[in-house]
C-alpha cells in the first residue's frame, strides 16, 4: 500500500509540472576557444571567483561570492569565526531542537551532538540563529509526509528567518513519504551548508528568496521527487551538491544565480532551467505562485551523469542564460 501511495503522489505531480512546462527555442552562442577538462579538472581548493567572468562579478554579490570561496578552500572556516553563544542538544533528544529555536536569541548558535535527535512536525526558525551538527548528527522527522499537492516540510524558514544556517546535519524523514525537507520561504541571506538530505521527496524548495546560499550538500530524492527548487529569487548560489534519485534534480529559477561544479545523476533531468509551473503544488499550504521563469544565470563545471531523460534542460522562457563548461555523461563522456 505504501509503495503504491509513493507511486501515486510522484506520477500525479510530476504530470503536472511537466505538462505546465512549454519548450522554447534555444539559441546555442558562438564556440569559444577550447579549454580542455575544465569542468572534470576544477577542484574545491581553488575556489571559484577566479573562474567567474568580470561581467557577472560586476552583478553578483560579492560577500556571497567571497563566503563560498572561503568555505570551499576550508570547508570548517565558518566554525574557526567567532560563534556567539552555544546551545549544546545531546544525542537522543525529542523535540529539542523547536525549544532550543524557541528560547535562542538572536544570532546564536545551537549545536546538536553526535547521534540520533528526533522531531514531530515542521522546525519552524524564524530568527536568525545558526544550526549546526557535530559528525554523526542525524534529526529524523516524523508527521512531515507529503500530500498528493502539499508538501509539509521539516525545516520553515520564513521571512524573520533570514541570514539563518543549516550545516552540518544529516536529515531524514520516518514517514511512509517524507515530504519536503526544506522550505525557505520569503526571506533572505540563508545558508544551507554540507548537510545530507536522506530521501525525501522534496529536498530543497526556495521561494521569493534572495542570495540562498546552497553548496556542499547531498540530496537523495525519494521516488523520483525532486531535488533543489528555485522559483523566483534574485542572486542565489547551488555550488558543488550531489542530487540523485530526482525527476528534476537542479531547478533553477530567479534571476542572476549561479550554479557551479554540481553532481546531478541517476535523474531523470539533470538541470532544469525553467519556469516551476505557478499554483502546480504547495509547501506548508502555502501556494507556489512562481512569477518568472530562469534569467540571467551562470551554469558552469557541472556534471550530470547517467540521467534518463538528458542532462540539461532550458525550456519556458529561460533567457539570458549561460552554460559554459559543463559535461554530461550516458555510456561517454560530453562536455559543451
Amino acid at each position: 500500500m505504501k509503495k503504491k501511495l509513493r507511486f501515486f503522489i510522484v506520477g500525479l505531480s510530476t504530470l503536472l509540472l511537466l505538462s505546465y512546462c512549454t519548450r522554447d527555442n534555444v539559441d546555442t552562442p558562438p564556440e569559444t576557444a577550447a579549454e580542455e577538462n575544465e569542468a572534470l579538472s576544477w577542484t574545491p581548493d581553488q575556489g571559484i571567483i577566479k573562474f567567474l567572468s568580470d561581467d557577472f562579478k560586476e552583478k553578483a554579490v560579492t560577500e556571497d561570492l567571497e563566503f563560498i570561496d572561503r568555505i570551499l578552500k576550508n570547508p570548517k572556516a565558518e566554525d574557526l569565526r567567532a560563534r556567539g553563544v552555544e546551545t549544546h542538544i545531546p544525542a537522543g533528544s525529542n523535540n529539542a531542537l523547536a525549544a532550543a529555536i524557541a528560547a535562542a536569541g538572536v544570532d546564536e548558535v545551537i549545536i546538536l551532538d553526535a547521534g540520533d535527535h528526533t522531531e514531530t512536525g515542521t522546525v519552524v526558525i524564524n530568527k536568525k540563529v545558526k544550526i549546526y551538527g557535530q559528525k554523526g548528527a542525524r534529526v529524523i522527522f516524523s508527521n512531515t509526509a507529503a500530500g498528493i499537492t502539499n508538501f509539509t516540510p521539516a525545516f520553515y524558514i520564513p521571512t524573520q528567518g533570514a541570514e539563518s544556517v543549516i550545516k552540518g546535519l544529516t536529515i531524514a524523514g520516518s514517514d511512509p513519504v517524507p515530504g519536503l525537507c526544506i522550505f525557505i520561504d520569503s526571506t533572505t541571506k540563508v545558508k544551507i551548508l554540507q548537510n545530507i538530505i536522506d530521501n525525501w521527496l522534496f529536498g530543497i524548495l526556495s521561494y521569493k528568496s534572495d542570495r540562498v546560499v546552497v553548496t556542499q550538500n547531498k540530496v537523495a530524492v525519494n521516488a523520483g521527487g525532486h531535488g533543489i527548487i528555485l522559483a523566483d529569487g534574485n542572486h542565489c548560489n547551488i555550488v558543488m551538491n550531489e542530487i540523485y534519485g530526482a525527476v528534476f534534480g537542479i531547478w533553477t529559477g530567479g534571476n542572476a544565480g549561479l550554479s557551479f561544479s554540481n553532481l546531478t545523476h541517476n535523474c531523470l533531468y539533470g538541470q532544469n532551467l525553467c519556469k516551476v509551473p505557478a499554483g502546480a503544488f504547495s509547501a506548508n499550504h502555502r501556494i507556489i505562485n512562481t512569477l518568472g521563469s530562469t534569467v540571467n544565470w551562470i551554469v558552469k563545471y557541472n556534471q550530470s551523469n547517467d540521467n534518463l531523460a538528458a542532462g540539461y534542460l532550458v525550456i519556458d522562457g529561460a533567457n539570458g542564460n549561460w552554460l559554459q563548461h559543463n559535461c554530461a555523461r550516458w555510456k561517454w563522456n560530453v562536455c559543451i
